[in-house]
């Protein structure tokens, strides 16, 4: 569902709904008649059955519709649950809008709206075939509809794909914005509730964006970032995350996402970060501030193990630069500090599960420090330090060769130390 065939539409769609407002205000919006013309001007529009359980119309200041239980069915094979559910839309446009059937209207106002995208298992969807014959509505020409006002609340999307068995909801959806056009930058705020398996998280963006359906390019910037995320293994407090975008755009051409002054905090950790092209490949790098890696790992319900030295895993930098492979992500260049270790490298992580490739190099580590409280046998010796070292990082899914400049084990120093770890 390409986000410019979706945002390319509303030319089509504002301009029906002025048309609808008109032909309610002089048919008389109340009456059964009115209602099903409404239903079936609609159902003739996007190609599914249209049901308007109410509506009625105004006409000072200005031209005004309210619409009430509307629903648009289901294409056939995807159960018996609308495809758009909405509570009541309200519309109001100027008296130009009609007499001249410009798509510009003073308000949208839409609430508790369900929308239900969904997959089968032969790989149909139900949303193309109702977005090309909206296209078709579109006409010639650039793009030149406005809303001075848009209002979203109660909004959800319920996204079911049979061919990978994947549910995920979206609920609490809202929306404001104003003075919105085409290729012109306006101020938004979106907010919204996520449900995936245990999980729940929500989130929340305001600042300007700018929406070029005709250049197919939608930007943001000066954007405000608020969020939290509970569920298990996260503690009951859940974590709260804030940060903030300086520009970012998005071009449906490449399908790639370019983001600049990206700031995030959350968990105890903050970074910078960016994204920009890398080829064909979406790249991306972050940079983080010093932090306690305990305190992030115990939020996010995986605590760290207890070390000899109290004082280790204390502190932690990184700083990371890679890219969004098919099936993998690819970071390039790593480096950052660990207590007193700097340490570099390079590794793979498949997206779809399977072995983390890692190739590490550190300038110098005291293995002693990372021991197991209370472990005599591993401290007795350097080859018991490092055995023990090794059968650490070996209950781990990893392809991995460290390469450490100087170790410290059992007292001892060895310099040029290589350990293998095989999945």
């Amino acid at each position: 569902m390409r986000l410019a065939r979706i945002i390319g539409l509303t030319v089509a769609v504002v301009a029906a709904l002025a048309v609808l407002t008109g032909a309610a205000a002089w048919l008389g919006a109340r009456s059964g008649w009115a209602r099903r013309a409404a239903g079936d001007y609609l159902s003739e529009m996007i190609g599914l059955p249209v049901t308007v359980g109410t509506m009625a119309a105004g006409f000072w200041p200005s031209p005004a519709l309210t619409a009430g239980d509307v629903t648009v069915a289901q294409p056939a094979g995807f159960g018996p649950a609308a495809l758009v559910e909405a509570d009541e839309i309200v519309i109001s446009l100027p008296w130009r809008s009609l007499w001249r059937r410009e798509p510009v209207l003073h308000a949208v106002a839409i609430d508790g709206a369900t929308l239900r995208p969904a997959i089968a298992a032969d790989g149909r969807d139900n949303w193309s075939a109702v977005i090309a014959k909206l296209s078709e509505l579109g006409g010639e020409g650039p793009s030149a509809w406005s809303v001075a006002s848009i209002g979203l609340e109660r909004g959800t999307v319920e996204f079911a794909d049979a061919q990978s068995d994947t549910r995920w909801r979206l609920s609490g959806i809202g929306l404001t914005a104003s003075a919105a056009a085409p290729a012109a930058w306006f101020p938004a705020d979106l907010r919204l509730a996520g449900e995936y398996g245990r999980n729940i998280a929500h989130f929340g963006v305001a600042g300007e964006v700018r929406l070029d359906v005709d250049e197919g390019r939608y930007e943001g910037r000066e954007l405000r970032l608020r969020g939290w995320a509970g569920g298990e293994p996260m503690p009951m407090a859940g974590i709260e995350m804030q940060g903030t975008v300086g520009q970012c755009a998005y071009d449906e051409a490449s399908g790639l996402v370019t983001l600049e002054r990206g700031n995030v905090t959350v968990a105890g950790v903050t970074a910078d970060f960016s994204l920009a092209p890398a080829g064909s490949l979406q790249g991306f790098a972050v940079k983080t501030a010093s932090f306690a890696p305990r305190v992030p790992a115990r939020v996010l319900g995986r605590p760290l193990p207890e070390t000899q030295d109290p004082a280790a895993l204390g502190s932690l930098q990184v700083e990371a630069a890679g890219r969004l492979e098919p099936e993998r992500v690819v970071i390039d260049e790593f480096s950052g500090q660990l207590d007193e270790t700097g340490f570099g490298g390079s590794l793979a992580w498949p997206t779809a599960g399977g072995t983390l490739r890692v190739r590490l190099q550190a300038d110098r580590l005291d293995l002693d420090r990372y021991l197991e409280p209370g472990n005599d046998a591993a401290a007795a010796s350097p080859q018991a330090t490092i055995e023990a070292t090794v059968a650490e990082l070996s209950t781990l899914d990893l392809d991995a060769e460290i390469r450490i400049a100087e170790a410290q084990a059992a007292g001892a120093k060895i310099r040029g130390l290589r350990i293998a770890i095989e999945p």
